[in-house]
């Protein structure tokens, strides 16, 4: 019986670049320590940590490598288990929620062995890897139980980590997922890091429970959010999770893979409590279809009417506190801010041959556009535009990649290439005294463009509230999602105060909206 080292699959770069490009955190992986490595002594996380990863690298130019992550395989298993944490990493920092067991290769509780590596779209090979690192187990873990038929084949050697030739081999970057397995099992090892005893046998109990935990599900609901008709603003995703009492919590990787099959922009985790009459606060978790996201603005809108009725006055998110208020079968919520301008803004964009008049238009006012932070972690960069006509004219895909490193120290994060342009309208005083200023927006990434975007409109509205209007107290209109059919209407208020050096500040950030339920239903919890 051998054990298989997971084959990486990698991405084939440019030479130059990748002898530039290694890992900083963590380390690099070392060849001559691979073969008599004693996995019990890698660096450890627990699950749920968030394992830094940092990289040392140069400008891939149209190259644009995803960091991955891979798991050790302890079993003679030929497959290659793996995931992506990240794409577009020209901002060299990102992080991994640390999960156990990511593949379910694990039956004992012994630690799960992983490694970063980075991988190009669609090729299957690799020459930057991270060394390994541990996951160990969490307190309320069960083990992965093999099915009926395997029950038979439970008492197994315990693998070993010894080589049967010199040690040369990367783990993985000369290998690809249908290779035979390189390494042996078989002999008592001291080696391995996977921590069960020589000879196990698997205690199979309560099959009954494993097989319901299979099938259970959870309620989910759609709203389209920033109208209050169906089928226009933007589509969110609400799934409940019952208190622990009733479930064991989900995994990240649970989490991820239902937002994966949602494929909306983002799909929203609400955390039920054990008794709804004691608090009327919820714990949330916002996920893209391949990231969680510390904020975003139309998940908070169509979640706080989707608890309205259970009486939530409180939010908690990965970036704070949402506190909100209801009126008139809208939500407000009081968002919290860090805004931040970055020194770097973008550069003068090429006009490429076969663009219209309008288009190269839309491509010129890039230059100079500022980089505006509402958290730290949700960067957009805000384009004006001076008439409807050019707005109507911006496509997705057509601009080039917006680099990561032009956000502040501390600051970078890879933020897909978002520009948000918009059009000032007519600007009204309200009869409170209020200015409002109306404007139309959109938000065009690389590759799809959003229907409403609340994030952005914070960001928006503090960089005109600090940087180009002069009232302290200032409302705005914004309608987006007009040109792809689902217009959308996000309202946000900003407060402004003087700072100690006189210079203006952000007070205070609201945001409102309307939602609409379209669908009701249950989906699996996948294993």
């Amino acid at each position: 019986m051998q054990l298989s080292w997971v084959s990486l699959l990698v991405v084939s770069l440019a030479s130059r670049a990748v002898c530039q490009t290694r890992f900083v955190n963590p380390p690099p992986w070392d060849p001559e320590d691979d073969g008599n490595r004693d996995f019990s002594n890698n660096r450890r996380y627990k699950d749920g940590d968030d394992v830094k990863i940092r990289l040392h690298m140069k400008s891939y130019g149209d190259y644009f490598p995803e960091v991955h992550v891979w798991q050790v395989n302890p079993a003679s298993q030929n497959r290659s288990e793996h995931k992506q944490v990240a794409e577009d990493v020209h901002s060299k920092t990102t992080f991994w929620k640390a999960e156990y067991d990511m593949a379910r290769h694990l039956r004992h509780g012994e630690d799960a062995v992983y490694w970063f590596g980075l991988l190009r779209y669609g090729q299957t090979k690799s020459t930057v890897n991270s060394t390994y690192f541990n996951v160990s187990m969490p307190d309320n873990w069960r083990p992965n139980l093999p099915s009926a038929s395997g029950i038979t084949s439970l008492v197994q050697e315990s693998p070993t980590s010894q080589s049967t030739t010199q040690s040369t081999t990367q783990p993985g970057p000369e290998s690809t997922a249908t290779e035979k397995p390189s390494r042996e099992e078989g002999k008592p090892s001291k080696k391995s890091g996977l921590t069960g005893p020589e000879v196990v046998g698997i205690n199979i109990f309560n099959i009954e429970e494993q097989t319901k935990g299979a099938r259970m599900s959870l309620q989910f609901t759609t709203l389209d959010v920033f109208t209050t008709t169906a089928f226009e603003g933007n589509p969110l995703a609400v799934v409940t999770i019952p208190p622990p009492s009733q479930q064991a919590p989900l995994t990240q990787s649970q989490k991820q893979r239902i937002a994966r099959e949602f494929n909306l922009s983002e799909t929203v985790f609400v955390h039920d409590v054990e008794n709804r009459d004691g608090t009327d606060e919820r714990k949330i978790d916002i996920f893209t279809p391949k990231f969680e996201l510390p904020f975003a603005g139309h998940p908070t809108i169509g979640t706080a009417l989707f608890l309205q009725p259970q009486g939530v006055k409180t939010m908690i998110a990965k970036a704070g506190r949402l506190d909100l208020q209801f009126k008139n079968c809208s939500a407000r919520a009081l968002i919290p801010h860090d805004v931040k301008l970055h020194k770097e803004r973008l550069p003068k964009h090429e006009i490429e041959a076969g663009w219209d008049d309008k288009l190269a238009k839309v491509a010129a006012a890039d230059e100079g556009a500022p980089l505006f932070s509402i958290v730290n972690g949700m960067t957009f960069a805000l384009v004006e535009l001076p008439s409807l006509e050019l707005l109507g004219a911006a496509k997705v895909g057509a601009m080039t990649y917006i680099d990561g490193n032009l956000q502040d120290d501390g600051w970078k994060h890879d933020f897909d290439s978002r520009r948000y342009y918009y059009t000032l309208l007519e600007g009204e005083t309200s009869s409170d005294g209020k200015h409002v200023q109306n404007l139309r927006t959109r938000l065009v990434k690389r590759n799809m463009e959003d229907p409403a975007t609340g994030s952005a409109a914070c960001a928006l509205s503090c960089y005109l509230a600090l940087h180009k209007l002069s009232a302290n107290s200032i409302r705005f209109n914004i309608t987006q999602g007009v040109e792809m059919g689902r217009e959308s209407l996000i309202v946000v208020d900003v407060e402004v105060e003087a700072g100690g050096a006189g210079e203006r500040k952000v007070k205070s950030v609201h945001l409102s909206g309307t939602a609409v339920e379209v669908m009701k239903g249950t989906v699996r919890v996948p294993q």
